[in-house]
């Protein structure tokens, strides 16, 4: 098993029927859990709400806002997060990594730990 791109992490999340793994760059400036690529949003369910997201430059958005189970394959077991469809990337928000320890070790690789 080759180790994800550094920072980043292997996930797993289900939302109602739908399954999917990825990985996903470490966000420590999101506050959300999960945000999942926009295109995403043509193969799950309606979303229950909308959320608000900013991006980098400001601009205020309003999207789509799932809940889910999610998972990071390092460190097995569900949570209970939100995700949020927006742009091109898997990223991992602050609220779903503050459930672990997470060590930055000197640009080579991600530790996750319980």
């Amino acid at each position: 098993m080759t180790r994800p791109r550094y920072p980043s992490a292997d996930i797993r999340f289900s939302i109602e029927h739908f399954a999917a793994q990825a990985t996903a760059l470490i966000d420590s400036v999101c506050d959300i859990e999960l945000v999942v690529p926009a295109r995403l949003v043509f193969d799950l369910p309606p979303p229950p709400r909308t959320g608000r997201a900013e991006t980098a430059s400001g601009e205020r958005l309003s999207v789509p806002a799932y809940q889910l189970r999610l998972e990071l394959t390092a460190q097995p077991g569900t949570f209970d997060a939100w995700a949020i469809a927006l742009g091109d990337e898997y990223l991992l928000g602050l609220p779903a990594i503050n459930h672990f320890r997470v060590t930055l070790d000197h640009g080579q690789r991600l530790v996750i730990e319980r």
